[in-house]
């Protein structure tokens, strides 16, 4: 269950998990089919059950502390789930407030009114005592004049790139800090919704406002200067689904002061948000890192006879060897064992110090059989070599020698090694198919509301992490196996 964007959480989860906070349906048929065996519900909670058999009635118990514009839905709960519901909501004595057949999701249903204080209860039904299945429903009570309270404001945020991330039925008490500070807003809707943005004289400041918006390339769509109380905004228009920003100033852009601003939806108004994910961050690739970074220890001094695999001297990462090629046709072995993956590089140099310097080498890259694998020639520096390549652990042999094998000469023998960089795996999950998350089939996923989700192809056990922004409470059921 999310009540807002996800916050830092963190579970372990199987191959496919669903994430839930809500209330099963514990009296069962037929105790719960009338107010006297009601299930026990609540504001701001996840209700679920079945609706198991034709004519099957499930009735279900909240309340109300304060006067409260309350909202109620179904939705089909899983691949089981029920498809055409009727819900009524009744007081306290059993009498009938207001009923929805088909206002929901699909033929699901959905039903808004205005409670006093008290006890309450819902009863949900096939449509016509004639559909069954598993459901969800959800109650989400809002004080009638109740707004949540916005993300405060993190200056700079002047531009459509910086708003501050607004929500249905928020409130937000800013302030225009200088004069011609303005403050940018950035809000999200999944299905055409009518918004109302009005600003508020609060008595910090700010008395004369305009407020502009912009669809999701920031170009201005409409703006209201003094349609709210006295000199304030008020701005109502039905956004389509997608990104919008909204501009609150100074009414000449060149004023300051505190003010409120308060952005408020049809109950029930869909969160944005619910699509499947198939790449949770891609920001997961594992840079290489330089072991060596210019840097070298003095490797072992060769011992003639060297020229054969057999006889190799031992070589480290960054080891730098200073020997020589001492006849024509000598060659020079060395034998390096790596660990576990690393790029390596082996390069030949002048040796600077010599009077006899070898000017034109090759050198020769071999596994642990002495069976050839890569070799070059003229890559360093001018007639000089150099080798890169990605090597496993095991063991290897590298052979030093004049380009034809024949010539002789002084040189320096440089190995640098770094650790494999790592590509962004763009989360797979098992089987390589990509890790999914979504709302449970059928569900509707709305502001101050619960909601399950799925998670599919997790390869398990994982740990997932969830973020929230703005940060907010957040509660978390593991459900099991849907």
């Amino acid at each position: 269950m999310l009540k807002s964007q996800l916050f830092l959480a963190a579970l372990t989860l199987s191959a496919t998990t669903a994430f839930a906070q809500g209330l099963p349906e514990t009296n069962g048929d037929p105790a719960n089919d009338t107010i006297a065996g009601a299930e026990a519900g609540a504001c701001g909670s996840q209700h679920y059950g079945s609706i198991s058999v034709n004519g099957d009635e499930d009735v279900w118990a909240f309340s109300v502390a304060t006067q409260s514009d309350v909202t109620v839905w179904t939705s089909a709960r899983g691949s089981a789930g029920i498809t055409d519901t009727t819900i009524d909501i009744f007081d306290s004595n059993g009498a009938v407030i207001t009923t929805d057949d088909d206002s929901g999701e699909g033929l699901n249903s959905l039903a808004t009114t205005n409670l006093n204080p008290g006890n309450y209860f819902v009863n949900v039904r096939g449509w016509n005592g004639t559909t069954t299945g598993d459901y969800a429903f959800d109650i989400l009570c809002q004080p009638s004049s109740g707004l949540a309270t916005g993300t405060p404001e993190v200056e700079p945020n002047d531009t459509c790139s910086q708003g501050t991330l607004a929500n249905c039925n928020e409130r937000h008490d800013n302030v225009l800090q200088v004069a011609g500070d303005v403050d940018f807003y950035c809000m999200s809707v999944i299905s055409s919704t009518n918004v109302t943005f009005e600003t508020i004289n609060t008595g910090a400041g700010l008395t004369d406002s305009k407020i502009w918006l912009y669809d999701s390339t920031c170009t201005e769509v409409a703006n209201d200067d003094d349609g709210g109380v006295g000199t304030m905004s008020l701005l109502t228009y039905t956004l389509t689904p997608g990104t919008w920003y909204l501009e609150v100033s100074h009414w000449q852009r060149n004023g300051t002061g505190g003010y409120g601003l308060e952005i408020t939806c049809p109950a029930g108004t869909p969160i944005a948000g619910g699509e499947v994910l198939t790449d949770l961050t891609g920001q997961n690739a594992i840079p290489s890192v330089d072991l060596c970074g210019g840097a070298y220890n003095a490797g072992a001094t060769e011992v003639e006879p060297n020229d054969t695999c057999a006889t190799a001297t031992a070589a480290n990462c960054c080891d730098e060897f200073f020997n020589s090629l001492q006849a024509a046709g000598d060659v020079d072995f060395y034998c390096l064992s790596v660990a576990s993956s690393l790029t390596v590089t082996f390069e030949t140099h002048l040796d600077t110090a010599s009077a006899n310097q070898l000017t034109d080498s090759k050198i020769w890259l071999y596994d642990s059989n002495c069976v050839e694998i890569d070799n070059d020639d003229d890559g360093g520096a001018g007639l000089l070599s150099k080798l890169t390549t990605t090597l496993s652990a095991g063991t290897y042999y590298l052979e030093v020698s004049h380009w034809q094998r024949n010539g002789d000469g002084d040189y320096r023998l440089t190995v640098d090694c770094a650790t494999v960089a790592v590509p962004d795996p763009g989360c797979p999950g098992n089987s390589g198919f990509p890790l999914t998350w979504s709302h449970r089939l059928g569900e509707l996923a709305r502001f101050g509301s619960q909601w399950t989700i799925d998670a599919t192809n997790l390869p398990g056990p994982t740990v997932v992490f969830f973020a929230t922004n703005p940060i907010a409470p957040i509660e978390l059921g593991i459900i099991g196996m849907p």
